[in-house]
């Protein structure tokens, strides 16, 4: 009988591994034999020296009779980022994999979390600034590449919501008296009903009742349609849209939609396939109890099952109940992409925004990296030592102060010809050559964030190297320090590209 193949050895140096997951682990080096277990409040190291020849290929086992085989490469398709998430069969855990340095590499494991329903297992009195939000920016803009698309076309709007988008940015023009996303002059076919109508039958089915989703909606032909159209026509499907009282009403807006428009917008939305499993309890709400409309940031359990209204339009809140108190968050100051950011009141919470989209040149990607991440970084605040959370216990929010602040950052931008915003987002290059867009910068700065966090949480526990020696774990300075933590609402062109990126962010609010 032949032999099986002996792995191709390739030089490795020192592998850390974090587990934030609910498994123990066992890693194992297939070449060396190597190996140790990690649980969440128990990190790991396998040091098999510098000079050591070993492969990249992992076992990843647990006490429940499972076993995954991985293999530690980066994908050889797009620019040259330092980690990777690596596609793990089954599905009980999701695996990253980064590069520290060239002699240590980290893997970092978490549960696989349904990120379709993750707030059900935040708790009610949570208060939304608080919360760790990923978000779309222009979140139906598929069309127009590469001056206007921001969004894959397969990343349509019930997929966002299913992998854990909870914040949509809709931007608008009336277009025979219909409301129609635009992206700028460029037109995205999509209806603002079928934008509403999937976020209701989401919002309504089982897996999102305990949800709630922020909708930023803004007025993009403002120069020749006057304010209080705009502003009506929005009114009549936030009041009344599925209502059989209300049915004439928001119905006006789609009597002159060609055939052909309403199959693109259906197709961007995802209203062309079976809606989710309904609730009973939530299926018969009617459409004006769906939406948050207070000028304030609500808590968790004021907002679960509710579309949180954001509204960059309606000037003074003229036809809608209670004015500008009943048009949701309003915002009051919104400078045109102001590199310094800006900050603007909305009763007990001030927001802490970042918007430089006019970048010029995508050689500025890392330097706005670095201001829309900076925004992110809030003090932590100091908690006994006996009030640390046990494992896999449901996460408890740090008491926050009477005042609460919400960063908001938007790490898109564009710049026509020199910054498109797929350059900007996703970078350019293949394998060993090429240049890092934002969204890879950010993985990368969660991942040492996690990595750090888990260092500070829970100390050091690893295997010796062949000289006996333990070797402490790698802290990048400046990266998850102890006196940090990262919040905010964070919103991203091309979600997901690299994939991952959204349930790193996800994953943050699990942190204790």
């Amino acid at each position: 009988m032949v032999p099986p193949p002996t792995p191709k050895a390739s030089k490795q140096g020192t592998l850390e591994i974090y587990n934030f997951s609910r498994h123990e682990v066992t890693v194992v080096d297939e070449l060396s034999q190597r190996s140790t277990t990690v649980s969440r409040d128990n990190n790991g190291v396998i040091s098999p020296g510098k000079r050591i020849f070993t492969s990249p290929r992992l076992t990843l086992s647990s006490a429940e009779d499972w076993s995954i085989p991985i293999k530690l490469r980066r994908p050889l398709r797009g620019p040259p980022s330092s980690w990777a998430k690596i596609n793990v069969e089954p599905s009980e855990l999701v695996v990253y994999y980064a590069k520290v340095s060239n002699h240590t590499k980290r893997l970092i494991i978490f549960s696989n979390r349904d990120l379709s329903c993750f707030m059900r297992d935040l708790p009610d009195s949570t208060h939304l600034s608080e919360v760790v939000i990923p978000g779309t920016h222009d979140s139906v803009s598929f069309y127009g590449w590469p001056f206007a698309q921001c969004q894959n076309p397969r990343n349509r709007l019930l997929r966002q919501l299913e992998s854990g988008v909870r914040f949509v940015d809709v931007r608008l023009s009336v277009v025979n008296n219909a409301l129609i996303s635009y992206h700028g002059p460029i037109k995205q076919h999509t209806l603002f009903t079928d934008i509403v109508d999937t976020l209701y039958n989401f919002l309504r089915s089982e897996r999102g009742k305990d949800e709630c989703i922020v909708m930023s909606i803004k007025q993009e032909d403002f120069a020749k349609t006057p304010w209080q159209l705009f502003s009506d026509l929005v009114r009549q499907v936030v009041y009344h849209r599925g209502d059989e009282d209300g049915t004439s009403k928001a119905g006006q807006q789609v009597t002159s939609v060609p055939k052909s428009l309403a199959k693109r917008s259906a197709q961007s939305t995802g209203k062309d396939q079976p809606p989710p499993t309904p609730n009973p309890e939530s299926s018969a709400r009617k459409s004006k109890d769906m939406w948050w409309l207070q000028n304030r940031v609500p808590t968790l359990g004021e907002a679960r099952g509710k579309i949180i209204m954001f509204s960059r339009f309606g000037v003074d809140g003229t036809g809608w109940d209670d004015g500008l108190e009943g048009l949701g968050i309003h915002p009051t100051n919104w400078p045109n992409s102001r590199k310094e950011g800006f900050e603007w009141v909305c009763k007990d919470t001030t927001f802490k925004m970042h918007d430089w989209y006019d970048i010029k040149t995508f050689f500025k990607t890392p330097e706005k990296f670095v201001l829309s991440s900076d925004v992110l970084k809030m003090p932590l605040p100091s908690l006994p030592e006996a009030s640390l959370v046990e494992p896999n216990a449901l996460p408890i929010p740090f008491p926050s102060p009477k005042q609460y602040t919400l960063p908001f950052s938007y790490t898109s931008a564009s710049s026509i010809p020199l910054a498109l915003p797929s350059t900007i987002a996703c970078g350019f290059g293949i394998w060993k050559w090429g240049f890092d867009g934002v969204n890879a910068r950010l993985g990368e700065w969660l991942l040492k964030y996690t990595a750090n966090h888990q260092i500070q949480r829970s100390g050091i526990s690893e295997t010796p190297d062949e000289a006996g020696e333990k070797k402490p774990l790698t802290t990048v300075k400046d990266q998850g320090t102890t006196d940090t933590q990262i919040r905010g609402w964070v919103l991203m062109d091309y979600l997901d590209e690299p994939a991952g990126v959204g349930r790193l962010l996800v994953e943050l609010n699990f942190f204790s």
